[in-house]
């Protein structure tokens, strides 16, 4: 998701970027917080993004989606982008996760940018 939202605001100098990541969902093996943060900005940076125009936020919540629409209602984003991991889509239950769907349906005054 960080390469689709550098390549749509890499010519939208008046918008930031805000990586945020929820503690609680885990880590893949071996891999740090830092780890993923310094990936997000290095395809950030791949599309042009400087670097002052990126924000790190780590919380922690077993309810990734209502920490996802606390945060946006807090930092008054013109848009939440998300990855998904859901397998090939059979149904909108498969293409969209419950994260996604709870997003989906209750996120208000910012779009929704949904990637896998």
């Amino acid at each position: 998701i960080a390469d689709h939202v550098g390549f749509v605001l890499r010519d939208e100098p008046g918008h930031s970027v805000t990586v945020f990541h929820n503690r609680a969902a885990g880590l893949p093996e071996g891999q740090r917080i830092e780890d993923i943060m310094k990936e997000a900005l290095g395809v950030l940076r791949g599309n042009g993004i400087e670097d002052e125009r990126v924000d790190f936020v780590v919380k922690s919540s077993r309810d990734p989606a209502e920490l996802i629409l606390k945060e946006a209602r807090q930092g008054q984003y013109a848009a939440v982008a998300v990855g998904r991991s859901a397998g090939k889509p059979a149904s909108l239950g498969a293409l969209f996760g419950s994260v996604s769907q709870t997003l989906l349906r209750k996120l208000e005054g910012a779009a929704l940018w949904i990637s896998k």
